[in-house]
């Protein structure tokens, strides 16, 4: 699959000079309402963006109760002559969800209330075809640590569609199962979703009864190494764990040794059951 080169954007101004009270007013918002770290910092950086390099540059406003619909309307404009209409569209959503907070709190008409985002016309993102897949697989195929390690994220990812930061998040205690995201017993694990929150979504082979309602998650997620455990490779030393792992993952305590379940297989079928809970694959 031939991947596009990804374009770098120039260093955005996200100085807001007399705007940003209220900005740091709306991260504090997001942030009492539990919101991710990231979506946080999209959100106000795009309204940081907006007051910086157009009401700063472009008008002589001076408080926020002086923006109307037209600024909107200029600054998507200038987005949609520069970047995509997706990452043009995600601008708006997030200058939307300011203002919307904002009318509520300063109780002053919302400039967005009439508007409606851009049209999102953009390319659909490539996807691994079943060729690509299987040559991945082969390439990741062998005894090693390493290799079964690979081979077991591909595997998961395959199963479940889940997020790269949730797979790194899984956690493996074989001495604590209060404390392990990894159940060999039942060859489940307990995937949590954007936020800490998501889900239900035991993955199963077909033909598998419905095991009922899953236990909610036991304590909070912390970067942990349960490829090895799904791959059914050995559990690697503490050191050899540290060296096959990326750098932001912290080293793990040496697991026991022994034969653990083959590889997790990748026929399953995806059932949603419902919201509130942390999300299965077996």
């Amino acid at each position: 699959m031939a991947v596009p080169e990804s374009r770098s954007r120039p260093r955005k101004p996200l100085d807001a000079g007399v705007f940003q009270p209220e900005i740091s007013s709306f991260r504090l918002h997001l942030a009492a309402e539990g919101k991710a770290a990231k979506t946080i910092r999209n959100y106000a950086e795009a309204v940081q963006w907006f007051a910086a390099a157009h009401l700063l540059s472009d008008t002589c406003w001076t408080r926020w109760e002086q923006v109307s619909g037209p600024d909107i309307e200029r600054w998507m404009v200038r987005l949609l002559g520069r970047y995509s209409h997706v990452y043009a569209s995600n601008q708006y959503r997030a200058l939307q969800q300011f203002f919307k907070w904002l009318a509520a709190e300063d109780e002053f008409p919302d400039p967005m209330a009439r508007l409606h985002p851009p049209k999102v016309t953009g390319p659909l993102v490539p996807v691994f075809t079943s060729g690509e897949l299987s040559a991945l697989q082969k390439a990741c195929a062998g005894r090693t640590f390493a290799q079964r390690r690979d081979t077991a994220i591909i595997a998961v990812f395959r199963a479940t569609g889940i997020r790269l930061a949730e797979l790194a998040a899984i956690r493996y205690d074989p001495g604590d199962t209060q404390r392990s995201d990894v159940d060999l017993r039942q060859r489940e694990i307990t995937v949590r979703g954007k936020a800490g929150k998501g889900p239900d979504c035991p993955d199963r082979p077909p033909g598998r009864g419905d095991p009922g309602p899953l236990p909610p998650p036991a304590g909070p997620a912390r970067p942990g190494v349960a490829a090895a455990a799904l791959a059914g490779c050995e559990q690697p030393r503490a050191a050899d764990a540290q060296r096959h792992l990326p750098d932001h993952h912290p080293p793990r305590a040496p697991g026991r040794r022994g034969g653990l379940p083959a590889p997790v297989p990748a026929s399953f079928r995806p059932h949603l059951a419902g919201p509130g809970a942390a999300r299965k694959a077996t």
